[in-house]
């Protein structure tokens, strides 16, 4: 956020994963404070069924598990999954009091109306009717053995072991309401009274009582394990320890004191977290902090507590749902810690290792022994609100604010007036020059050098090429960069300015910050232009488009491990140096960027810049970034890494806008088309950014990168068997190797089906082969019709031949006797010939004399040799 502009909101989209930090993110880190870790919290309008949270448990698949007073609750660190009595049928009532897993995995869930064992999907009911003494349930506990041991409203205890039951009550003993189980490594079951305080049930199976019980101490409601020795019991009364038959009512906070205790959890570290009606506490040591409503709790009355396996801490409360703590990779100062002001500016640590941090409206915060100390209009600040901060030679630290421009020397601030300067001379910039000079930028007005008593005032009419300075900086050959907002970059050298804008290949004229690297290059952040080097006069840049994680570079800070850091108003990233240099001499294509935000402790993912310094490395290696909720602490060396792959599960499928269970095989019939899988990675520190990638053997060509998306969709599936694989990584990219998978089978039409291409094959080859039989048949009868009409037509041939009236001496047709009249009619009835008369020579010269001497005539004429028969 640019200093003034405070309404400004940004939040943190992480976009890559955490590479090679060491630690591990595996508890609670005890040398915070409460209010540091990350907090979260749930209610009804996020998904659960009611708010009153009484019972939390983690089970073997990575899921967490809630008691409500409206039913079970599945979570998975981004929805919730609801059963009750008609989801799950075994359920008889939806209040839930208790929950627990025993060995064999299967989850039991403790009611006011009857047990429920449920494992593999099937789940099991116990009743009166199965042997329990009472449907009230008040406290489950599995022991070293694997029995389940079950506490019921004024019943005794009961005892689940190889599917039998066995009570114990008042003539073990146990006439008293039991409130609480503990099962302890060495075989004892503990158990909290309402009105006898607490009991051991020994091998024996007698209960016997524990020391002398003081009533004054109340009734005992919950109990935890002490690894030092001994129990401590969440009483009606307080907090008691027990140990070796002695009772001990600890001391706690005024506002703890007398207050009942309903819930204990001890974590891996060794601090033990205290569910009161009052809020959280945290006792470490003989030190207990509190953290309630006025901190982010939802709600003051705890009900339940819970330690997962990555180390966070679940609170389930009365009224205000489901909290979480979890640790993060940053540490966040602000006014809950001591910081006198939220909105943090400028940070510098002096020669002395005090570390100074401005504010908006706060003063001066020194930071020492983690402790704040505020300095102000009292000590002598003109104004609550310091924009800049610089260490000059002698030690002295200079003060840039809204109302000009301060020095802090042996503990006294002493306001100094500037050239220029006007009432409300806003000093956004300072740099101490190695000669012992002061640059200082006044925003509006120009830019002031102070040497040795001497004052010059530099404006634009002297070639500052705009008033409104952002940052300063002294390079290596002794020139004074000055950054402006409108103005581009300009360097001072001999007095003489050199200006640089976008018409020079800047590429933003907004410039808020500057870094030499150990090459001498000078580095730009620019705003909205991405991060920019200087070199031999000439501009390089790279932004987004090149993989810098965001274009507004407030800050840069290195972190002497070769990366370098920058603040932005979407959060903090790093990026390598060595690959800012290859990228712009073109050996490679783009950069990597880690960035953080709210995931990873910032309060806001907003950082604040147009001050100086917007970001500070300490001696110890810390790097510092004000915030618009505080200062960000980094320890770049030892950020936490969670070496835990997230558990993989499939809880649901999809089938055409209809739910199927999610079970290892799903069977689809023929006809259903969209097919929607929806899975989950169980990491709770950082849900939204779990990245997944999934696979369909037998349709996908290989791994679909998902990104943090928890379905996948597919639609016309062909027939077959397919095996749908996916895994998922978290927020610091470690993968899980095994994943979670299931088969579909999808069912084919019966004209998909191999027998009916079968059939279908033989089916056509049959009708090929009964048409060629068929045509077969058909050229036979036609050659037999064509054979019978030869026959005929030979048959009148010889028929004709015997009635043609030829002389057999002469061989010409006779019409002696009126044959040929005879013949004549024959074929006309017989056939469709049609004859034509004709007459011979001899008869045309007998008969037509002068026609045939035409004709003669006409040969000759015809012929070319002038003759009629052939030539001599």
């Amino acid at each position: 956020m640019h200093a003034g502009e405070q309404s400004k909101k940004g939040l943190l989209v992480s976009a890559a994963l955490i590479l090679a930090v060491s630690g591990r993110a595996a508890a609670l880190d005890p040398a915070k404070a409460i209010t540091q870790y990350i907090h979260r919290s749930w209610q009804t309008e996020h998904g659960l069924p009611q708010n009153s949270v009484g019972a939390i448990v983690q089970t073997h698949d990575g899921y967490i598990w809630l008691g409500t007073e409206e039913g079970l609750v599945r979570f998975d660190g981004l929805s919730f999954k609801i059963f009750e009595k008609r989801s799950l049928r075994a359920l008889k009532n939806n209040f839930i009091t208790a929950l627990v897993e025993d060995r064999s995995g299967a989850l039991w869930i403790g009611t006011r109306g009857g047990l429920v064992r449920w494992k593999d999907e099937q789940a099991r009911a116990y009743t009166i009717a199965d042997g329990l003494p009472s449907d009230f349930i008040t406290a489950l506990a599995v022991d070293f053995r694997g029995r389940v041991w079950i506490a019921t409203n004024g019943g005794g205890v009961t005892c689940w072991s190889d599917e039998s039951m066995s009570t114990y009550s008042g003539r073990e003993g146990l006439s008293d309401p039991v409130m609480a189980l503990w099962a302890d490594r060495e075989g004892s079951l503990w158990i909290g009274t309402e009105h006898n305080g607490l009991l051991r049930l020994g091998h024996a199976g007698i209960t016997e009582p524990v020391g002398t019980w003081d009533g004054a101490m109340g009734s005992v409601k919950t109990i935890c394990g002490d690894p030092a020795g001994g129990l401590w019991l969440g009483t009606s009364r307080g907090l008691v320890h027990y140990d070796s038959g002695r009772y001990g009512l600890l001391p706690v906070p005024d506002a703890l004191r007398g207050i009942p205790v309903r819930s204990l959890c001890r974590d891996r570290v060794g601090s033990l977290w205290i569910g009161t009606q009052k809020g959280l506490g945290c006792l470490r040591g003989s030190t207990m902090t509190t953290y309630t409503s006025e901190d982010g709790l939802s709600d003051n009355t705890i009900m339940s507590l819970l330690e997962d396996r990555e180390g966070s801490l679940w609170i389930g409360t009365n009224l205000g749902g489901l909290n979480q703590l979890a640790d993060a990779k940053f540490t966040t100062y602000g006014r809950r810690e001591g910081l006198s002001n939220d909105i943090a500016y400028p940070i510098l640590e002096d020669r002395s290792g005090n570390l100074w941090i401005g504010t908006d409206g706060g003063g001066l915060n020194l930071f020492k022994d983690n402790n704040f100390v505020s300095l102000g209009r009292r000590e002598g600040l003109p104004s609550d609100t310091v924009f800049s901060l610089a260490e000059d030679s002698e030690g002295d630290v200079w003060l840039g604010t809204r109302s000009g421009l301060c020095r802090l020397r042996d503990g006294r601030i002493t306001p100094v007036t500037l050239l220029g300067q006007t009432r409300e001379g806003l000093v956004m910039a300072i740099c101490a020059a190695r000669d012992g000079s002061l640059w200082a930028g006044i925003f509006g007005v120009g830019l002031a050098h102070m040497d040795h008593g001497r004052q010059i005032l530099y404006t634009t009419r002297d070639g500052l090429p705009s008033t409104h300075i952002t940052g300063l900086h002294e390079d290596r050959k002794g020139r004074l960069w000055v950054g402006t907002s409108g103005g581009g970059v300009a360097y001072m050298q001999r007095g003489i300015f050199t200006t640089y804008s976008e018409r020079d290949g800047l590429p933003s004229n907004v410039v808020f910050s500057f870094f030499e690297d150990a090459d001498g290059c000078l580095w730009l952040g620019t705003g909205g232009g991405g991060l920019c080097r200087f070199d031999e006069g000439a501009f390089e840049t790279i932004g987004q488009e090149q993989g810098l994680f965001d274009d507004t570079v407030l800050a840069m800070v290195p972190d002497g491990h070769g990366d370098l850091w920058m603040s932005c108003n979407k959060g903090v990233f790093r990026v390598t140096l060595a690959d800012l240099h290859a990228c712009i001499k073109g050996l490679r294509m783009s950069v990597f960027s880690v960035s953080y935000g709210l995931d990873d402790g910032m309060r806001s993912a907003e950082c604040n810049g147009h001050i100086q310094p917007a970001g500070f490395r300490t001696r110890t290696g810390e790097i510092w970034f004000p915030t618009v909720k505080g200062v960000v602490r980094i320890n770049p060396a030892a950020i936490p890494i969670s070496r835990d792959p997230p558990p993989l599960s499939i809880p649901q499928v999809v089938v055409d806008d209809r739910e199927v269970e999610a079970a290892a095989r799903i069977d689809l019939p023929a006809g259903w088309q969209r097919v929607e899988i929806h899975y989950a990675g169980l990491s709770f520190v950082a849900p939204s950014r779990v990245q997944f990638k999934y696979m369909l053997e037998g349709f996908d060509h290989g791994w679909v990168n998902a990104g943090t998306r928890r379905i996948a969709q597919y639609t016309n599936l062909p027939p077959g068997e397919f095996r749908f694989r996916v895994t998922a990584c978290n927020h610091d990219g470690v993968w899980n190797r095994e994943g979670a998978s299931l088969i579909i089978l999808k069912r084919p039409y019966f004209y998909q089906t191999v027998w009916f291409h079968i059939a279908w094959i033989f089916t056509l080859l049959l009708l090929i082969a009964s048409g060629h039989v068929l045509r077969v048949r058909q050229f036979r009868e036609r050659e037999k019709e064509l054979a019978r009409r030869v026959e005929a037509a030979l048959a009148k041939v010889k028929i004709l031949s015997g009635l043609l009236p030829i002389c057999s001496w002469c061989k010409k047709v006779r019409d002696d006797n009126g044959y040929w009249n005879q013949l004549e009619s024959y074929l006309h009835e017989h056939t469709e010939a049609d004859f034509s008369h004709s007459i011979c020579p001899e008869c045309m010269a007998e008969h037509f004399p002068s026609m045939a001497e035409r004709i003669q005539r006409d040969r000759v004429k015809e012929s070319p040799t002038g003759t009629t028969g052939p030539a001599a």
